[in-house]
Formats: C-alpha cells, sequence, structure tokens
C-alpha cells in the first residue's frame, strides 16, 4: 500500500493520488509524450470523453474518480494516428478491451506505455446520480463536474460553474443517507454486466489501485491505495 507524497493530489484524490501522481512522474520525466484521461464534456457533467493530457495541469484539474459509463476506446484510434508513447487508465473491463485491441494492433500495442487499472466494485448508469441529485435536493443548472474526492474515503463532489463546489460525505452517518447511498450505487443502477464481472482487480492492466479498505486505516482521513504491480 502506498500514498502520494504530493499532499494536493493525495487529498484531491479518491484514495491516496497515487495513480495521479503516476501519471505526473511520467509527464515530468518525459517517459510518456501523454496520458489518457477522461473529462466531462462541455455543458454535460452526466456525459465524459476521454482526452490526452500533456500537461501535468490537466491532471491536477481532473483529479479524482468520476463513476460513470465511459467509451475509453474511442481514444485508442488517436493513439493509433499519434507518433511517441502513452499511459492509460481505466476499470478493468477497460483494460481488458485495450489489451483485446492491442493485440489486433501492434502499433497501438508499442505506443501504450503503462497501463492503470482501477479496483471496482461495478460502474452505475447514468440515473444512479440522477437519483442521488434527487434526494440530495441538488441542482443541476449550471453543474459542470460530478467527481469523487477530497479527503478519504472521499465526497460526492458536485462543481458548478462559478466554482462552487457541493460536497456530500460517502461515508453518510445518518440511516436515511446511509439508505439513499446504498439504492444510489449498488445494485439498482449498476450495470448488467458490471454484476455479472470476474475481473474487480484490472487483471489485465500493468499496475492495479484501489482503495485501503483495511482496519489500519479505518481513521485515515486523507488517503491510502493498495497496489497490485504486474
Amino acid at each position: 500500500y502506498a500514498y502520494s507524497c504530493d499532499y494536493q493530489l493525495r487529498y484531491r484524490a479518491s484514495s491516496g493520488g497515487i495513480i495521479s501522481t503516476i501519471l505526473k512522474y511520467l509527464l515530468v520525466n518525459n517517459i510518456v509524450d501523454g496520458v489518457v484521461m477522461v473529462r466531462p464534456i462541455l455543458n454535460s457533467p452526466f456525459f465524459h470523453e476521454p482526452f490526452i493530457a500533456h500537461d501535468i495541469s490537466e491532471i491536477y484539474k481532473y483529479v479524482g474518480t468520476r463513476y460513470f459509463p465511459i467509451p475509453v476506446n474511442k481514444i485508442l484510434k488517436e493513439i493509433k494516428k499519434k507518433e511517441g508513447r502513452f499511459a492509460i487508465i481505466g476499470t478493468p473491463c477497460q483494460m481488458y478491451g485495450i489489451y483485446k485491441f492491442s493485440k489486433l494492433s501492434k502499433e497501438v500495442q508499442e505506443k501504450i506505455y503503462l497501463k492503470i487499472g482501477f479496483f471496482c466494485g461495478g460502474t452505475p448508469n447514468l440515473n444512479s446520480y440522477r437519483y442521488y441529485m434527487y434526494v440530495h435536493n441538488i441542482k443541476t443548472e449550471n453543474l459542470v463536474s460530478i467527481y469523487r474526492g477530497i479527503g478519504w474515503p472521499s465526497h460526492n463532489v458536485f462543481e458548478y460553474k462559478n466554482g462552487e463546489k457541493i460536497l456530500i460525505s460517502r461515508r453518510p452517518r445518518s440511516l436515511i443517507d446511509q439508505a439513499h447511498h446504498i439504492l444510489s450505487f449498488f445494485p439498482i443502477f449498476a450495470q448488467k454486466k458490471c454484476l455479472l464481472c470476474i475481473d474487480r482487480f484490472a487483471s489485465y492492466a500493468d499496475i492495479s489501485v484501489g482503495d485501503a479498505w483495511l482496519y489500519k486505516f479505518k481513521n485515515d482521513s486523507k488517503g491510502t491505495s493498495l497496489i497490485i504491480v504486474r
């Protein structure tokens, strides 16, 4: 297990900032030419797109986890056309898809320097956050981003155009908030294939990272990650 020595990344990330720090290290030391991340599409916090980040400012801007269905595979065509080496992050199923595509395209295989996967219990569909926002009376107007971050076990963060943020703890204290949290994310709004998934640890990634849900870290408020290196 480990955590980032960059306090800002550690605190703002979902669970220790390890992935963001690895990406930062790769860019700063010119080991890769770009890192594949995801960001919300303009004017729609519910829909996201993959993009290639070339500057560490983008890592700080999009730190955190976004629990939405995101077509990361769309970036592979762009990688195929570009020169250089790249790092890519994603869920276990996305890592498997990249592995399969790499078998068909030697160009892509040679250009992807590092694959980093998340531990994953399933990605909810778009109705998950819509329900969550409804029960918490969160408005969609001028909402630009939704992600998990800020401390540990972190918060659901709702960020508005004017910079305002609404933070709701992912470890709710009241029974009603606990019920809403469970109903929002498990398993009513789960994607069907997530319920059938047998790879929770991104076994096709070079490095897999996830929350350290261990007793020894029960009082941790900054975040620590479990890491598997292959």
